[in-house]
């Protein structure tokens, strides 16, 4: 967001407290805790130049992966991130969709209190 549209980084992500995830289950300890911000990683190291250099990376990848299929790669072959995190959205204890709902419903809330509607 810093890269794209950094007006809607509010300032206080420098301050933000580390949360570094070894893998995907230590990701799910830490999203499991009651007081869990929503973001894993160090905000504080965050920079544009960070997320022009991630968002160049990424775009090389789709790239490359779409020349691949337009010269017969088979991408249904492919593994999927939805099946990847399958066992860990199970042992979370709620579906994602809910999970999800819960966010909406807490941020469409703050929004209505602090008049933002």
């Amino acid at each position: 967001m810093l890269f794209l549209r950094p007006d809607l980084v509010s300032p206080a992500y420098k301050n933000a407290e580390p949360l570094p995830a070894r893998d995907q289950k230590h990701r799910i300890e830490i999203a499991k805790a009651s007081n869990w911000p929503g973001y894993w990683g160090s905000p504080g190291f965050a920079s544009a130049a960070a997320g022009a250099a991630q968002w160049k990376a990424n775009s090389a990848m789709w790239v490359e992966l779409a020349l691949k299929i337009l010269d017969g790669f088979d991408y249904r072959q492919m593994k999927r991130f939805g099946d990847e995190i399958r066992t860990g959205e199970a042992s979370i204890g709620k579906p994602n969709r809910q999970h999800n709902q819960e966010i909406e419903t807490r941020e469409r809330e703050w929004l209505k209190k602090n008049g933002i509607e």
